[in-house]
């Protein structure tokens, strides 16, 4: 029973949130210069290579946040967004997200200890499919602290994309 168990109404909330989601990317500067970057890194020849500095440090940032938010730090170094992770401590730390930063190469030291992260993504893939229950442990205190926004990682991006002169103005 849709009604009764709330399900119909489940389902129009998330068409709203939907219908928003397209209407920003249509309108929030940020969101639009988000997007125009995505297509610049997986659609043009130079991709990732032919940011500036400052692209590299907000793309990788940006990419780091959605996927601890998304899955952990285990999903992060699991994808590709961590194929730029110099470019995320860089970026954090040029952003000020010193709370971020800290808790993002205390997770690099659970999964990886003193080695650097591998840049090779199925090396990074074995390592982290390798991770014993503790350490699942730690990163899982990680990710909580992470989600807690202890730096407010959103107000800095926009403010980070205003002083580097990548969007006019933010929503």
């Amino acid at each position: 029973m849709p009604c009764a168990n709330g399900i119909r109404d489940s389902l129009e909330k998330s068409r709203q949130y939907y219908r928003t989601q397209r209407e920003l990317d249509k309108t929030d500067p940020a969101r639009i210069y988000w997007l125009s970057l995505i297509k610049r890194v997986h659609h043009t020849e130079n991709g990732y290579s032919g940011l500036t500095t400052a692209e590299k440090y907000y793309f990788s940032v940006t990419c780091l946040s959605g996927d601890v938010i998304n899955g952990g730090f285990d999903q992060y170094f699991y994808n590709s967004a961590s194929d730029h992770y110099q470019d995320a401590v860089a970026g954090l730390e040029e952003i000020g997200a010193l709370a971020s930063l800290s808790l993002l190469l205390q997770a690099k030291q659970v999964v990886f200890g003193f080695d650097e992260v591998p840049a090779s993504t199925s090396r990074r893939r074995l390592t982290s499919a390798q991770t014993s229950d503790s350490q699942k442990s730690r990163l899982d205190k990680l990710d909580r602290l992470f989600w807690a926004d202890p730096d407010n990682l959103g107000r800095k991006l926009e403010v980070f994309l205003l002083r580097h002169g990548l969007v006019s103005h933010v929503a």
